[in-house]
């Protein structure tokens, strides 16, 4: 049964708004990815800004083979190893997985429009 030019102009505006919603989901995750990437290098380069600190203090501030922070800063640099570790293998293949499926969806519709 052949669809009538009014159910079609219906459907392809149903189907513009799927789309621009899919659109505006992928465009909020961009930006957290974005986000997320420049969180990693932050955290990065913190974690080397510590190891340096770290080095300087065994260096000078050594006392009885105990530094002067009792140990604080390795601490502060396994808890950001494992933001690392969450970013990198959890949030941000999360993300890249809801920008992929969100991108199929689009192309599904975009394909759906393009045959009516």
């Amino acid at each position: 049964m052949a669809l009538t030019r009014s159910q079609i102009q219906n459907r392809i505006y149903t189907l513009n708004r799927q789309r621009n919603g899919y659109v505006s989901d992928r465009n909020k995750y961009n930006e957290s990815l974005r986000y997320a990437n420049q969180l990693v290098r932050y955290l990065s380069n913190s974690d080397k800004f510590l190891t340096t600190s770290n080095d300087y203090l065994k260096r000078y501030f050594t006392i009885s083979n105990a530094t002067a922070d009792s140990g604080e800063i390795n601490k502060t640099k396994g808890e950001i190893n494992n933001i690392l570790k969450k970013l990198n293998y959890t949030i941000i293949p999360s993300i890249n997985g809801n920008i992929n499926t969100l991108t199929g969806r689009i192309n599904n519709i975009d394909s759906e429009i393009r045959v009516l």
